[in-house]
């Protein structure tokens, strides 16, 4: 399998974690409400090993407006240090600790407002949507 094969993979991956997850639902441009605009999209893609793939479709947040499309910002991450303290921490005090890797942890939030995203290129080939339409 090719290195393009393996992207298209991982891609079609992606998509049905988040379609299985109902992370999103499309909607007529049409629909949308005067006072907001889609945000662009684009897919992320990180070689994280050897033969390691990861896509990620983010959303472009540089046309959000403050108070209408976010109030505020989170992405709760463990850097090396923080943990290595905790599992001293841990082993000092003979905690029972369990760690867990939640692939798609970031599909399990839930927005307090809607956030119109544009449909990336290429989804209309996996999906067959209509290019008029924008995710919810």
């Amino acid at each position: 399998m090719n290195d393009r094969e393996k992207w298209q993979l991982v891609i079609a991956l992606e998509l049905k974690t988040m379609v299985k997850k109902a992370v999103w639902r499309q909607v007529k441009t049409s629909k949308l409400p005067e006072s907001r605009k889609p945000i662009d999209s684009k897919w992320v893609f990180k070689k994280k090993k050897i033969s390691v793939y990861h896509a990620k479709l983010v959303a472009l947040c540089y046309n959000q407006i403050p108070g209408v499309d976010f109030f505020d910002n989170f992405a709760p991450d463990v850097n090396d240090t923080t943990f290595r303290c905790l599992l001293v921490l841990a082993i000092t005090k003979k905690w029972d600790m369990e760690v867990i890797d939640i692939e798609t942890a970031f599909l399990y939030g839930d927005l307090d407002v809607e956030i119109y995203m544009k449909i990336p290129s290429g989804m209309k080939e996996v999906f067959g949507v209509d290019s008029n339409n924008i995710c919810l």
